[in-house]
């Protein structure tokens, strides 16, 4: 993985972020969980976000909390 080359070339194509501090802020509220071992440690994964299963992206929703803020 490689954050810097993220940040600079695939954030701003696809992402309204520009700090890799608040995406990965966004990635928390959203319950995405961080990879700790393996070949993709480092990475993020969400059970609803499976390749070339897109209706699951359906059930992605912010977590209840709101990543420590009330919802409005």
């Amino acid at each position: 993985h490689d954050p810097d080359t993220f940040v600079s070339r695939i954030m701003p194509r696809y992402f309204k972020q520009t700090k890799l501090k608040s995406f990965q802020r966004q990635l928390n509220i959203y319950n995405w969980k961080r990879i700790g071992t393996g070949k993709n440690r480092g990475g993020y994964y969400h059970p609803s976000f499976v390749q070339g299963i897109p209706e699951l992206c359906l059930l992605l929703k912010r977590s209840s909390d709101g990543g420590g803020r009330t919802e409005t």
